[in-house]
């Protein structure tokens, strides 16, 4: 006896959904369950397969009078159609094989293949691939909306991807905005950040190009450079000549321009001052004479 059940395993055998499966999954006489009309005992008998138990489908009669579907014969038998009964068959009145899934269609055994062709009951593996088994009238939206292997467009590339595939692309598509990693408020392409790391991020430290051992960040950086590294060249006030800031102190106490005051508040550089006190300088001196007093 043929596997009457309405739960169908295979889904992609659609227009065989109105056929009891046979062994090794082929599909034979139409379904008794899906007529809605009664047969009469004697026309019950004359319109089942005597193999299968199903509605006769392609109806061929043996050489002894024995009526069964083209698909139940034994290859060495011999057979011719009836067509009468296939007419009689096909003029039967059936529902959708899916009744109970909720749809509605009622027709003839001759009309239920076609209807199964577009019926939005059948289910229907995901054309995408996914595997996903599903209603036809779910699996558009399912494709359109929801599978994982559906492609949708990535807005900063223009290239579609598959939504499985979209969190690895996010990871490194090489144009995908990126805030600054450390934090300088600039926002670039993946492919960027390397170069504004390398030449313009101000949030980078390095040490200072002039070689006294202090690191900063870039953004303050060029202020030490210019004006606060020891190591930075500063012009003498009073020689001109430039020397490292750290050196300066020094140089002013040997600094032959550096300006010296006498005590008659004369100003005289350094290199003149000796000369200035012997022989310009009105030094005040006691009579050379010996009287003790002073001119």
């Amino acid at each position: 006896m043929a596997d009457n059940s309405v739960e169908i395993l295979e889904p992609e055998k659609g227009r065989d959904l109105c056929r009891v499966r046979g062994e090794g999954g082929i599909f034979l006489g139409f379904r008794k369950d899906i007529l809605t009309e009664n047969l009469t005992h004697r026309e019950n008998t004359f319109l089942s397969c005597t193999r299968c138990q199903g509605i006769l489908s392609e109806v061929c009669v043996s050489s002894t009078g024995e009526q069964f579907c083209s698909c139940c014969t034994k290859g060495e038998e011999q057979t011719h159609p009836n067509i009468y009964v296939r007419d009689t068959v096909l003029s039967l009145k059936c529902s959708c094989p899916l009744f109970q899934r909720g749809c509605e269609w009622l027709g003839t055994l001759g009309e239920c293949e076609n209807h199964l062709d577009v019926c939005s009951h059948v289910h229907e593996k995901c054309k995408l691939g996914c595997d996903i088994v599903l209603p036809r009238h779910e699996l558009s939206i399912h494709v359109s909306e929801k599978c994982k292997l559906r492609e949708i467009p990535w807005e900063h590339c223009q290239a579609d991807f598959k939504v499985c595939d979209m969190p690895n692309h996010i990871e490194k598509c090489p144009k995908m905005p990126l805030k600054c990693e450390l934090k300088c408020g600039r926002v670039m392409c993946r492919m960027d950040m390397a170069h504004h790391l390398e030449k313009e991020c101000g949030r980078v430290v390095e040490k200072c190009k002039l070689g006294c051992g202090i690191a900063l960040p870039r953004d303050e950086l060029n202020m030490h450079v210019n004006e606060k590294c020891v190591q930075r060249m500063i012009p003498c006030e009073y020689c001109h000549i430039d020397l490292k800031a750290c050196e300066m102190t020094d140089h002013i106490e040997k600094c032959p321009d550096m300006p010296l005051k006498c005590d008659l508040n004369w100003q005289v550089c350094v290199v003149g001052y000796g000369t200035h006190l012997r022989k310009m300088c009105r030094v005040v001196e006691k009579c050379k004479l010996g009287c003790g007093k002073y001119p």
